[in-house]
């Protein structure tokens, strides 16, 4: 059997025989110090699990790979509002996106009795299994881009115990002497080997991090409090991509949240707003602690600082005395 399907939804999935993967651009990754403190990348087991998907499932045959479209049209928001990652926009990826996932596989019936599904949530080399299995090349912004898709995409895999044969093709290198995302990062974090510095991205410090951002990344951040689209914003693979496909649920109201209202923001609206998006994995105290930074930028208001550093001691505060602390050196 081949799977090889394309939706005019702008849907593709493909498939690879199981089989291990070529581990050492990873390490690179992990011994240039890349991965900040993400520590769980480079625990033992998490790295041999990734080189070789038999030991996650050893009944495993095949993986079946998706690549799904969420670009949206959206103007740019404008200080006093906060600007979100468009991913984060909608109803949290992970569980739409494996939904879907069960069902396609239940339809075609593309298992026996076992299956396993991952959707950014375990140590497996998606974009690289994307790779090998033709649908896109790991593009200068280290994204796995596809010709008719973009990048703006999420990915998806199931490990499931019967074959499923294709004939190889792997997609050339389109990036050609194009380096727009390189020279567009305004923290300069996207070296020149296709890889992204999490010790600079902003995307890093705004959703994974659980410290203070440092002042030169902050200072670039504009009013941005979750995530950056930047070196998406700028790849020519990018224009007029666009299509909801199965992520029908876009948080418009996103566009008009002021900063100073999220810096204030409490548990129980956090939840209400955040708690069925991407944006809940930053928590109330990430998404105060951007926010302050971002108001901070707009507005250059030292006694606001002060105010936010006397009312709260989480992350929010402590921003607020870092930026305090840098304005009087």
């Amino acid at each position: 059997m081949i799977i090889d399907y394309k939706s005019g939804e702008g849907i593709e999935v493909s498939s690879i025989g199981i089989r291990d993967f070529d581990i050492q651009p990873y390490l690179d990754y992990l011994n240039i110090g890349y991965a900040a403190d993400m520590n769980y990348l480079s625990r033992k087991d998490s790295i041999m699990k990734r080189e070789s998907p038999y030991l996650i499932a050893g009944w495993a045959k095949s993986i079946i790979v998706f690549k799904i479209l969420y670009k949206f049209e959206k103007g740019k928001v404008q200080p006093p509002y906060a600007r979100f990652a468009m991913y984060s926009m909608l109803r949290d990826y992970h569980r739409i996106l494996k939904e879907y996932i069960e069902n396609f596989l239940t339809e075609y019936g593309l298992f026996l009795n076992k299956k396993m599904i991952y959707v950014d949530t375990g140590p497996i080399m998606e974009r690289e299994i994307g790779r090998v299995a033709g649908l896109g090349w790991i593009g200068k912004n280290s994204m796995l881009i596809n010709r008719r898709l973009g990048s703006y995409t999420f990915l998806g895999e199931a490990l499931v115990d019967i074959k499923l044969d294709r004939n190889l093709e792997i997609t050339p290198d389109m990036c050609g002497k194009c380096d727009l995302c390189i020279r567009s990062c305004p923290v300069n974090a996207i070296d020149n080997n296709r890889k992204v510095d999490s010790n600079k991205c902003i995307s890093y410090h705004t959703i994974e991090s659980r410290k203070v951002i440092p002042m030169e990344i902050g200072r670039k951040m504009e009013n941005m409090v979750f995530g950056c689209d930047i070196c998406n914003d700028v790849c020519p693979w990018n224009r007029s991509k666009k299509g909801l496909t199965i992520f029908k649920n876009r948080k418009k109201e996103f566009e008009n949240l002021k900063v100073e209202d999220l810096v204030y923001i409490d548990e129980e609206n956090f939840l209400e707003k955040f708690g069925d998006t991407p944006i809940k994995r930053a928590k109330i105290q990430g998404v105060r602690r951007n926010a302050v930074m971002a108001h901070f930028n707009i507005f250059n208001d030292d006694r606001f600082l002060e105010r936010v550093s006397r009312d709260f001691q989480d992350l929010g505060g402590q921003q607020a005395n870092e930026i305090l602390n840098n304005l009087n050196k």
